[in-house]
């Protein structure tokens, strides 16, 4: 990395911080960093999966912090019955009441993985993934690399990137923001992309509750998917259980077990993938970002991998 370059992170969320993790010396705006891992709970699975690249990520983030290697079992619940593996059927069923479409895409229902080996850190169990990301951020702060405001516009002809009052010529712009978002801030970019793709940034919303699990007994599975429930997907944690639903629920319990938490009604669920990674000199990474479902830390860890290999050969 001889050259020198002045490169700009937007948005300090995990895909921000990820890329200011590979590129060191590049500024992220962001008024509210971490993003979604801000909400007064873990809304469903956060793993970290393991992959040679992950697994150096988090060393090199949390060099004196035992890392525990550990594995997801998934389950899928259909007509009553219990599966290992998603039954016939049951990816389009499940896609038609998530999505409301009938086309599958490939990266829906964790893939179709029965088991996922993750990296838990210490302790910290499903946390691990926010602890990771906290300690990026304070690295970050530390180097006053971040700026606490919210851009108002971008200028890709002459490489500026607007903020309050402020402007800043950039080099390398990396965009880590929900790309619907991104382009009303820069009209050139927005010419660009649609003169190549056929924007869709329909969504669906989720649910989460957040429930004590006293009535529930040790089970095999981390996580369900369901077809026959109210509840689409069920998490279980240490101390408690977290179900998704695509309507609201006006019940004080799900299952017998009490709701003691909840976000209703965010629009989440990405319909259609479009899987956009750069128009010229402006990068995207994360799963908003590219507009993409697939991704995950796993493959943003990747893609930050590939992108610096990229702009510094």
């Amino acid at each position: 990395m001889n050259k020198k370059l002045k490169g700009i992170i937007i948005g300090g969320g995990p895909a921000g911080l990820i890329c200011a993790h590979f590129f060191p010396d590049f500024k992220v705006i962001d008024k509210n960093p971490l993003g979604q891992l801000n909400l007064p709970f873990i809304p469903g699975p956060r793993l970290i999966q393991l992959t040679d690249n992950s697994f150096d990520f988090v060393k090199s983030n949390l060099k004196s912090s035992t890392i525990i290697i550990k594995e997801a079992v998934v389950g899928y619940k259909m007509n009553g019955i219990y599966y290992n593996n998603a039954p016939k059927g049951f990816k389009n069923e499940y896609t038609k009441i998530t999505r409301k479409k009938d086309n599958v895409e490939g990266s829906y229902l964790s893939e179709g993985k029965k088991n996922i080996p993750h990296i838990e850190i210490g302790n910290n169990g499903e946390k691990s993934y926010k602890l990771l990301l906290e300690r990026i951020l304070e690295n970050v702060k530390y180097k006053k690399n971040l700026t606490s405001s919210i851009i108002s516009g971008v200028d890709s002809r002459n490489k500026a990137v607007e903020y309050e009052d402020n402007k800043e010529h950039y080099d390398v712009l990396i965009n880590t923001i929900p790309l619907k978002i991104f382009l009303n801030f820069s009209n050139e970019t927005k010419e660009k992309i649609e003169s190549k793709h056929k924007l869709d940034f329909s969504t669906t919303s989720k649910c989460f509750y957040q429930c004590d699990n006293s009535n529930d007994k040790k089970n095999v599975y981390n996580y369900i998917y369901s077809v026959d429930d109210t509840y689409t997907r069920k998490t279980f944690y240490k101390d408690y259980n977290v179900y998704e639903t695509v309507e609201s629920i006006t019940d004080d319990n799900i299952e017998g077990n009490k709701v003691l938490n909840k976000i209703e009604n965010v629009p989440l669920q990405i319909k259609n993938s479009m899987c956009i990674e750069n128009v010229g000199d402006i990068h995207f990474v994360g799963r908003y970002s590219e507009w993409n479902h697939k991704i995950k830390m796993n493959e943003t860890i990747d893609r930050a991998i590939k992108l610096r290999k990229q702009i510094y050969g």
